[in-house]
C-alpha cells in the first residue's frame, strides 16, 4: 500500500455516481499491513512485507474522504446516532443528551442533505446558501464506517511498524486538550487501541505508552503522537502540543500530529505550537482521510460521533435564521448531524482501552 501526497482529486457534486468511484470503499490499512498478519506482533515479515510497512509520514494521507452523495445514497448506513434538534447549536458542552433524537445513519444523512438543498435554493439566500451550497458540494462527512475504518488502519499502522523496529516507542497523546475533561481525542486514541488484543498490548509493552514520561532515556526510535479525529482552527491541538513541548522540549523534533480527516491546507501548514523557549514551531500533520474540496471554505468536516463547532456547526446557526426568515416563522430547528449527541459525555462513559493500556 502507498500513502499519498496532498492532491486536488476529490470529487465533486457535478461527478457520477459511478462504480469506479466507490472502489475506494474498501480498507487500505496502512503499511499493508493486514489485521490477520498483525495478531502476532512478534511474527517474522517476509522481505515484501517489511519494504511495504513504512509510516504514515509527516504531511500526508491514505484516502480521500467520501464523495458526501454517495454517502447519502448508501441506504445500508443503519447504525444509530443521536443528535438534539434545537434552533441554537449547543457546541457539544451544554448539550441535554436526554433531549436526544435517534435516527439512523442514513436517515440523519438525507434530513441534513434537504435542509442544506432547502437552503441553497433560498432567493436572497445570502451567505448561508453560499455556505450550504458548498457543504453541498464538499462536506467530508466521517459517519460510523469511515471512523472505524481510520481507527483500525492507525492501530494496524502502529503494529506494523511497532514489528517491524524493535527499538521503536510510540507514544499515543491524548488527554491534554482540557485536564479533567473528555474531549474527542481521548475518545479517537481509545477506540484506536480498540483494535489491539490484550495480548498485542503484552507483546507491545513499554513500546506503546501514553505519556513522553514513559518513554526509555537515550533511545533515539521514536514517535510522539498527539491524537484526534480533526481540527478547525487547530488551537486546541496547539495548545496541547505546546503543554508536550514546555515539560518535554528534548522531543520537539519527534512530535506530530495524528488526525482521522484532514483538509489540504491543514496538510501543508501543519499546527503551529510553542517550544519551552517561547518560539513558534510548526507540528506536521498526517491524517487518514484527506477532506473533500469545497468552493466557500479549506473543507468542511462533520461526523456521527461529533459536529464540529466551527465552520459547520455555527454555519448551521445562520442558516437556520435564514429560512426562518424566508419561511416568516420560528419553528426551524437545527438538522440531524448537528448538535451530536457525542458518545464520551454521557455519563458512565469509560475509556477502558486506555485503561487496559495501563494495566497491561
Amino acid at each position: 500500500m502507498s500513502v499519498a501526497n496532498i492532491s486536488s482529486n476529490s470529487p465533486t457534486l457535478e461527478q457520477n455516481l459511478s462504480a469506479e468511484a466507490l472502489q475506494s470503499d474498501h480498507l487500505l490499512a496502512i503499511g499493508a499491513l493486514t489485521l490477520r498478519n498483525a495478531l502476532d506482533p512478534l511474527l517474522t515479515f517476509q522481505a515484501d512485507q517489511i519494504a511495504e510497512t513504512t509510516e504514515l509520514r509527516n504531511g500526508e494521507y491514505v484516502k480521500n474522504a467520501p464523495n458526501f452523495l454517495e454517502q447519502i445514497a448508501d441506504t445500508s448506513r443503519i447504525n444509530l446516532v443521536h443528535y438534539v434538534p434545537n434552533q441554537k447549536a449547543a457546541r457539544g458542552t451544554h448539550l441535554d443528551q436526554s433531549k436526544a433524537v435517534s435516527l439512523t445513519e442514513h436517515d440523519a444523512l438525507q434530513g441534513l442533505y434537504d435542509f442544506l438543498s432547502q437552503t441553497a435554493t433560498l432567493k436572497d439566500g445570502g451567505k448561508p446558501a453560499i455556505k450550504a451550497t458548498s457543504m453541498l458540494e464538499g462536506l467530508t462527512f466521517i459517519g460510523e464506517r469511515e471512523y472505524n475504518e481510520a481507527t483500525a488502519a492507525i492501530a494496524e499502522d502502529w503494529k506494523g511498524q511497532l514489528t517491524v523496529d524493535k527499538q521503536l516507542q510510540i507514544c499515543a497523546i491524548a488527554g491534554k486538550i482540557r485536564s479533567g475533561v473528555m474531549k474527542s481525542d481521548s475518545y479517537t486514541l481509545d477506540k484506536i487501541l480498540g483494535n489491539f488484543s490484550d495480548e498485542e498490548l503484552q507483546a507491545f509493552k513499554g513500546r506503546l505508552v501514553l505519556e513522553p514520561s514513559e518513554l526509555e532515556a537515550g533511545n533515539e526510535s521514536l514517535r510522539l503522537l498527539l491524537i484526534d479525529d480533526w481540527t478547525s482552527s487547530g488551537m486546541q491541538l496547539r495548545d496541547a502540543g505546546s503543554s508536550v513541548l514546555a515539560a518535554y522540549p528534548k522531543y520537539a523534533d519527534r512530535l506530530s500530529v495524528q488526525l482521522i480527516a484532514a483538509s489540504k491546507e491543514r496538510l501543508e501548514t501543519g499546527i503551529l505550537a510553542n517550544t519551552s523557549r517561547g518560539d513558534e514551531m510548526v507540528l506536521p500533520v498526517n491524517t487518514y482521510f484527506v477532506a473533500n474540496d469545497a468552493p466557500d471554505a479549506q473543507a468542511h468536516i462533520t461526523g456521527a460521533h461529533s459536529s464540529l463547532d466551527y465552520g459547520f456547526e455555527n454555519e448551521m446557526g445562520n442558516m437556520v435564521y435564514q429560512l426562518s426568515k424566508s419561511r416568516g416563522d420560528d419553528e426551524t430547528n437545527l438538522p440531524p448531524l448537528t448538535n451530536v449527541a457525542r458518545p464520551y459525555k454521557r455519563p458512565g462513559y469509560q475509556t477502558k482501552n486506555i485503561k487496559r493500556l495501563r494495566t497491561v
